[in-house]
């Protein structure tokens, strides 16, 4: 059996645990306002350990399944940092089947892409949310891990975690706390907050059978065209009375721009660029090569890539720039 123990390897090593998503079709802005960082942040250094006792396995030590699903669009960079999850961490789970990707209806055709019937712009992320948790559950998976395409995540800690953990029991880990106060058509987000998409969150099998109880269709009507389907999801499951809880372990989705800041100890890391995706996997992997693609996605201690791959990191990068510019002074 899978000990507490072994659930929490590397939280005391937790750094920021925050996602404000970024929306990035066509804009460049944060739904989620500065004031709840603090507040999560906090709440997160408060809460992050050992998983409640009534969510861990007495039942033995086999494995169970998880996948992974993400949600992309056909936009150019999307589609780059797609390539980039699907030649690291996503190639083996993706050869093993257990890796879904879905896009709008107008997606291009794709070997691993399904095209599902959303909009490709952000009112259609809900919808490619709700239908990611319906494939999941007719894939009789375990747990579902949502995450995106600029996500990079370390499969195999995660999978160790969630192999200790009862899938049986409805209920979702990941950061907790986004949301709150800022979504008034979002009753039980409103009130109490919900799940951080930028750390990816885990959902247990039991789960997408309340979610579905009046069937697919309604399920996906429900999420409708809300623009932060982390949000979407959260106020589906407290609705039915599913817990959110944070995730034994530490996930990164704030935003990291000095290469310090990058723990080898994270589980996830949020937003990553191809260039950042190729070096973790290099570092996580003690590749030979790790220097280079070190090289690539870094200037002087700081993440240029961000920027080059997305300008609203640019006040961000220029910071540290300018900070590291001053140090070697």
């Amino acid at each position: 059996m899978v000990s507490l123990a072994t659930l929490v390897v590397g939280a005391m090593f937790m750094q920021t645990a925050i996602s404000l998503r970024l929306q990035t079709w066509g804009t460049s802005s944060y739904r989620h306002t500065q004031k709840y960082m603090t507040e999560i942040l906090e709440a997160e250094r408060n809460t992050r350990g050992l998983p409640d006792s009534i969510y861990v396995r007495t039942d033995g030590q086999q494995k169970q399944k998880v996948t992974y699903a993400i949600f992309t669009s056909a936009g150019p960079k999307y589609r780059r940092s797609l390539e980039a999850v699907l030649t690291t961490w996503g190639s083996p789970i993706a050869a093993e089947g257990r890796l879904i990707v879905v896009g709008g209806k107008d997606y291009p055709q794709s070997e691993h892409v399904t095209n599902v019937d959303c909009a490709d712009d952000v009112s259609g992320l809900s919808c490619k949310e709700a239908n990611l948790i319906a494939r999941g559950f007719d894939r009789g998976t375990d747990w579902l891990f949502i995450t995106g395409e600029d996500h990079y995540v370390d499969t195999n800690r995660v999978e160790k975690i969630l192999y200790g953990l009862n899938s049986s029991i409805p209920v979702a880990f990941g950061c907790v706390g986004c949301g709150g106060g800022a979504f008034p058509n979002l009753t039980f987000v409103q009130r109490s907050g919900g799940m951080c998409g930028g750390c990816g969150y885990a959902i247990s099998r039991s789960a997408p059978q309340k979610l579905m109880e009046k069937g697919r269709d309604a399920m996906i009507q429900e999420y409708g065209t809300e623009t932060q389907c982390d949000m979407s999801t959260s106020n589906a499951l407290m609705a039915r009375g599913v817990p959110l809880e944070s995730f034994p372990g530490p996930l990164n989705g704030a935003g990291l721009f000095r290469i310090e800041e990058y723990n080898q100890n994270d589980l996830t890391y949020h937003p990553s660029v191809p260039s950042i995706m190729q070096w973790l996997h290099a570092m996580k992997n003690n590749a030979t090569n790790a220097s280079k693609l070190e090289a690539l996605a870094f200037t002087n201690g700081c993440a240029t890539s961000m920027a080059e791959e997305e300008p609203f990191w640019e006040k961000h990068i220029n910071a540290c720039l300018e900070s590291a510019s001053r140090t070697t002074r």
